[in-house]
């Protein structure tokens, strides 16, 4: 999904959807009785393809969308939800400025994926 925002030149927007965070399943089939399923975290992954490198202070931002986009609505219908103020907002340029950090989860997997250290 691209999203681009250059005032006057191109305006784009990406977005994703996620379950509802306190859902009910039933456990075992013939079960009367529901039980929650509870989100503890959630991961999203970008990239940039064509980025100058010369680029400074690009900003990725996150808005929460109250009603589900759907097919009738229009891309102008959803300018309330993005002209909120974003849940989060990711300083791209501070964050690769920064040294590369990692899980140890992480990398105990991909250790063990690959069956060496990943040093």
């Amino acid at each position: 999904m691209t999203a681009a925002d250059v005032p006057g030149v191109i305006d784009s927007r990406a977005f994703f959807t996620t379950d509802s965070v306190a859902t009910r399943v039933t456990p075992k089939a013939g079960d009367t009785t529901t039980v929650p399923v509870n989100v503890d975290s959630s991961g999203c992954g970008s990239s940039s393809a064509r980025r100058p490198k010369n680029t400074t202070n690009l900003q990725l931002r996150l808005y929460g969308c109250p009603s589900p986009p759907t097919r009738h609505r229009d891309f102008a219908s959803l300018d309330p939800d993005f002209t909120a103020p974003p849940v989060a907002t990711l300083n791209v340029t501070d964050l690769l400025a920064q040294p590369a950090i990692t899980d140890t989860q992480v990398v105990r997997r991909w250790e063990q994926h690959l069956g060496h250290s990943v040093d």
